[in-house]
């Protein structure tokens, strides 16, 4: 039998297809990067960290080279709205400064709320406040540029700080609108597309027609779709312009207050969908083995894309391979400015340190939708965490542990020069067997579409079977436990989880380009600083508590800062080396986890004293005015000696069986009048 083959999840098919090359073992691959108008959001996170853990497999598991071309879209109708809206607050901030707040500022502050989306509103609203508080001259070329640039650096920052690897080749509209002008010439020429009023529009229904070619491979059921089309062609765009509803936009002529570049058109922009067929067609030619990205862009981007450069390329097959990652909802919903559920890349890695987040991925399949669910801070004040959190962290803490434990195995075996590895027992050779059938297992999982959920989760099972192993066999074989170590580690630095300094456990980078001295200085200095304080206490003779309370503000205090924790027992401390964040964050929900349990405590207590008030006040009740009071006042009339009554408030004679049950409840509160008494008498 041959190797099995590893297969991709493709859009085209909606089905697993065998993964083929086009060059062998090259991947011409392409993904569609971020539009920069604003912050970039977990809905960015999941995309871009999913197609990260996808090349990082193919690549550094599969043994494909790949040359992975990453666009910036810094030309597009949002950007231009975005530009126009911060004006319009840097103008009311002027105005208010200068405590100007006339009917212009009103009416720009109304504009503000209501018209975000109304270029014309925007620009109109600023441009008349400015005049009255002359605000600064606005260029929109240039701010529109440097908006752009703003937010395109904060997303490779987020990038950078999730453990994105950087694309191979960086492209950016700005940097290419020739190139986007000759390939509309390109489709003109080949009949596929028509200028009408200065804007230059793709023919769909000439394209239709064409021998060979089919419009709505990604998504026919989409075909038509006059919201998704619309929201396609941008805010800014004229639909009157257009031959069939269907058509889209690739050169637009551009409106007064719209940055602009000349062309045989007209001043205008590049249109959106057009812009990724002319990069990627620039650096990966005809053929394209992957193209990548959100599910939501299948349409129209996707469909459009594909067709644009098959009528261009004059060929029926451009990409051979769709791969869309699955939506990211916010409880049920959909990421959205408007339903208040955008939480951004920066406020989630306040909470969690990469490694976490990137768990948090592996552990849901990519292609797949996800769900986050949001919880807030008891007091109100902002976001507290996600839910599925806890998954991700119990995994990364499973590994950490098993790392830890590893690490300290091979310590304690390299200081005893006695004892050398002796043969394997069948303990030992069943372990070894897990270890290749854990293999088989991840091999599969990733050859199946890159299935890292189960992956992952094989891996947690054999680190169960390794620490079930070494607790239970004072002589663990630590060659075949470092054995398991390497290969897990190996498998968790493909997924980008792993240490890219060590080869067991999660390392950090913080000796990266540094000397011993400067990685070790601070460790030392703090090993100085308590080797004074212990000097200076035996001197003056202290007291034996305040040696330990010293050693404890060293364990609690002074190393957690440097990433360290040294856990107590009663033969002697151990280690561990966090990262210096990492650490931070645990110990941070640490603490909130010890708040949480101590309000608990607090609740259950005040709870369970108001219980026992309660219980006391109605205990010290006198037996015979027991049936009188509380919550039996009023149901009777007539009672015996003991007070238990005898008639009803009606002044009828209780039945034997309701009688027989009053003494029952009587003789119980007599018994907790009397412990009432001798607890008074106590107190």
């Amino acid at each position: 039998m041959g190797e099995t083959p590893l297969k991709l999840f493709n859009s085209f098919s909606k089905e697993k297809d065998v993964f083929k090359t086009v060059v062998p073992r090259q991947i011409g691959w392409y993904i569609c990067g971020p539009t920069v108008y604003d912050s970039a959001h977990m809905g960015h996170a999941r995309n871009y960290v999913n197609f990260d853990i996808l090349r990082r497999v193919l690549t550094g598991y599969f043994g494909y080279s790949a040359t992975y071309v990453m666009n910036v879209t810094d030309i597009d109708d949002k950007i231009i709205l975005r530009t126009h809206l911060l004006r319009l607050k840097e103008v009311i901030d002027v105005a208010r400064t200068a405590n100007h707040q006339g009917d212009a500022f009103k009416a720009a502050e109304k504009t503000l709320i209501e018209s975000e989306k109304d270029l014309v509103a925007l620009k109109a609203a600023h441009e008349a406040l400015a005049q009255e508080v002359n605000a600064p001259e606005f260029d929109v070329q240039t701010n529109f540029q440097r908006i752009a640039r703003k937010y395109e650096l904060e997303f490779f920052e987020d990038m950078k700080a999730l453990g994105v690897r950087p694309p191979d080749v960086l492209t950016r509209v700005s940097e290419y609108v020739e190139e986007v002008k000759s390939f509309i010439d390109g489709v003109i020429s080949k009949g596929y597309a028509y200028a009408s009023n200065g804007s230059v529009y793709f023919d769909t229904q000439a394209f239709i027609k064409s021998t060979g070619k089919r419009y709505g491979k990604l998504e026919p059921g989409a075909v038509g779709n006059a919201t998704l089309l619309a929201e396609g062609e941008g805010a800014l765009t004229q639909d009157d312009e257009k031959r069939s509803p269907m058509d889209f936009v690739l050169w637009k002529s551009s409106k007064e207050g719209e940055p602009t570049w000349e062309s045989q058109w007209g001043a205008g922009r590049p249109g959106w969908h057009v812009e990724c067929s002319a990069m990627c067609s620039d650096i990966l030619g005809c053929r394209v083995d992957i193209n990548c990205g959100g599910v939501d862009l299948s349409f129209p981007h996707h469909e459009n894309q594909l067709a644009q450069s098959e009528a261009y390329w004059d060929c029926s097959q451009w990409v051979n391979y769709f791969v869309h990652s699955g939506h990211l909802h916010i409880d049920g919903l959909k990421m959205s400015k408007s339903l208040k559920n955008f939480i951004t890349i920066n406020a989630a890695m306040s909470l969690y340190t990469a490694r976490q987040i990137r768990f948090l991925f592996l552990l849901h399949l990519w292609s797949e939708p996800m769900d986050l669910t949001p919880t807030l801070k008891a007091d109100g004040g902002g976001l507290e965490g996600f839910v599925q959190m806890e998954q991700a962290i119990a995994a990364e803490s499973s590994f950490a542990e098993f790392f830890f434990m590893v690490k300290a195995l091979n310590r304690e075996a390299a200081s005893n020069t006695e004892t050398a590895e002796t043969f394997w027992t069948e303990v030992e050779k069943n372990l070894h067997q897990e270890l290749l059938q854990t293999q088989l297992k991840v091999d599969a999982a990733l050859r199946d579409s890159v299935d890292t959920p189960v992956a992952v989760k094989t891996l947690l099972e054999l680190v169960r079977s390794v620490n079930k192993y070494t607790t239970r066999n004072p002589e663990a074989r630590v060659h075949l436990v470092l054995t398991i170590a390497r290969y897990i580690g190996q498998i968790l630095k493909v997924f980008g989880v792993g240490s890219s300094d060590d080869e067991i456990g999660f390392g950090s980078d913080r000796g990266e380009g540094r000397g011993v001295e400067e990685i070790l200085t601070p460790h030392l200095d703090a090993f100085v600083q308590f080797r004074d304080e212990i000097r200076s206490l035996a001197k003056e003779k202290a007291e034996p508590k305040v040696f330990l309370s010293s050693c404890d503000n060293l364990r609690d205090v002074t190393l957690p800062k440097l990433g360290v924790v040294i856990g107590d027992s009663d033969a002697s401390g151990t280690w561990k080396l966090y990262d210096q964040k990492e650490l931070e964050l645990m110990m941070e929900r640490e603490r909130q986890e010890k708040a949480r349990n101590e309000e608990e405590k607090r609740r259950k207590q005040e709870e369970a004293e108001l219980a026992n008030r309660e219980r006391d006040l109605k205990a010290s009740i006198l037996p015979s005015e027991f049936f009188r009071t509380g919550e039996y006042e009023g149901n009777f009339s007539t009672y015996d000696e003991a007070g238990i009554p005898l008639t009803d408030n009606q002044h009828n004679e209780l039945t034997k069986s309701k009688r027989k049950n009053l003494t029952k409840i009587h003789t119980a509160h007599v018994k907790n009048h009397e412990k009432w008494k001798r607890r008074s008498a106590a107190q």
